[in-house]
């Protein structure tokens, strides 16, 4: 029995030294929006040196993908900040398709705009 209290307690004389990792918290949706607004003002000028304003539009979206490396991974940390593992890797599978559907918001803007 006495060994078995000495036991407990050390372990939880163990336990009590190891540091709890802080629990990252959601990103709130002003962060996403700003970290969006950040990733497409920067791949705006990439956008508009591909387009002709005759290729289809997704082709030149497409074109862009990688254009902003670090605003892209910005945006990736916000939006998978609480995810696990397996979800940001489901995440990082998709990451082309995503960066052409941003990319192609702003090719489409930037074409709007050029018509006025």
């Amino acid at each position: 029995m006495r060994k078995l209290i000495i036991t407990v307690v050390a372990v939880l004389a163990g336990c009590s030294n190891l540091q709890s990792t802080p629990v990252p918290q959601k990103a709130s949706q002003t962060e996403v929006q700003a970290r969006t607004k950040d990733y497409m003002n920067c791949i705006a000028p990439v956008a508009k040196r591909y387009d002709d304003g005759i290729s289809d539009a997704r082709t030149v979206a497409a074109g862009t993908v990688g254009g902003c490396p670090e605003k892209y991974e910005d945006l990736f940390e916000v939006l998978t900040r609480t995810d696990n593992d397996a979800v940001k890797r489901i995440f990082r599978q998709r990451q082309n398709q995503i960066q052409t559907d941003l990319a192609l918001n702003v090719v489409l803007q930037l074409r709007a705009a050029a018509r006025q």
